[in-house]
């Protein structure tokens, strides 16, 4: 509740309906004077971040400490405490694509890399890309390249008229004299378009578990709730995870992982009420798949923004 002032019109501003309090009954808006001066605005910033903030932390605390208990809180309608879903996993989203441009620029990944292929004591290797009417084969080659990799089109393939030989034969033009700015582009690239991507593993994830328990009279909707919390703490502990190997100097991803596979099991035994063994041999079923998923698609997207840089 802000400090405005209290219009003496009993209609809404927002909706239009009758006001007989403070708040409209039907869009729940301030029935307010619109003009504020320079402390009500401020107050009334104030008041909507905080009223966040504490719905925010309050969600946190369950999210983290009581497996599972935020999802069965929102299934069973309990949600006025807590952020909704969605709005956690956008929040969330925009903390974890901010942490890894700050923690792990793409740029300073590529340049580290070819560092350590530089001064590397064994055999500098350059990966040769050939497309040919079989396919496309790599084949490692000793070169006085730096470790980086060559574009070549074998022009004798009926494949050199195909839309995808021309994108080679373009980004070997384009980049030709500059292949670490090519692997620091396509990396760019690739985080750039995972933050529209990362949204398609919530249904991957959420059908999974709908096939899985699906003599549990479970909604798709209520698996979407809890693939939505899940996702969000893996997006916190890969940030924890960027900003403790930034501090500590080394990664702690292993204990964390550890961890999340933890929660997970015991996020999945509150929600879905199974007994130890069968959670158990579900969760590894479920991550199994989703993991080989994870892998293609990621790898999909990645040879997507390669290609497609101009």
């Amino acid at each position: 509740m802000s400090g405005g002032k209290l219009r003496k019109e009993k209609d809404c501003l927002n909706c239009g309906q009758h006001v007989e309090e403070r708040f409209c009954p039907f869009c729940g808006q301030e029935n307010l004077e619109p003009k504020e001066n320079f402390f009500q605005l401020f107050f009334h910033t104030f008041a909507d971040i905080t009223h966040f903030d504490s719905k925010f932390f309050t969600t946190l605390k369950y999210l983290f400490f009581h497996p599972g208990r935020l999802t069965i809180e929102y299934n069973m309608g309990r949600r006025m405490r807590y952020v909704h879903p969605i709005k956690l996993f956008v929040f969330t989203s925009f903390l974890f694509f901010l942490g890894l441009g700050i923690f792990q620029n793409p740029h300073l990944i590529v340049d580290k890399i070819n560092e350590q292929i530089n001064t590397a004591d064994t055999t500098k290797m350059d990966t040769v890309i050939q497309i040919s009417p079989k396919g496309i084969d790599t084949i490692l080659k000793d070169s006085s390249n730096q470790g980086i990799i060559n574009f070549s089109l074998d022009t004798t393939s009926s494949f050199e008229n195909s839309a995808l030989a021309k994108r080679f034969e373009h980004i070997n033009e384009a980049y030709k004299k500059d292949k670490v700015g090519f692997w620091k582009n396509a990396l760019s690239s690739f985080i750039h378009n995972a933050h529209y991507f990362i949204l398609i593993f919530i249904p991957i994830l959420a059908s999974l578990y709908f096939m899985v328990y699906w003599r549990r009279k479970f909604f798709y909707s209520e698996h979407i709730i809890f693939a939505i919390h899940f996702h969000v703490i893996i997006l916190i502990i890969l940030l924890i995870n960027m900003i403790l190997g930034k501090i500590l100097h080394q990664s702690v991803f292993g204990y964390l992982f550890i961890g999340i596979i933890l929660y997970q099991f015991l996020s999945m035994k509150k929600v879905y009420q199974q007994g130890y063994g069968k959670t158990l041999l579900k969760l590894l079923l479920i991550d199994f798949i989703y993991f080989i998923l994870l892998i293609l698609m990621l790898t999909a997207l990645f040879i997507y923004s390669a290609l497609m840089q101009h």
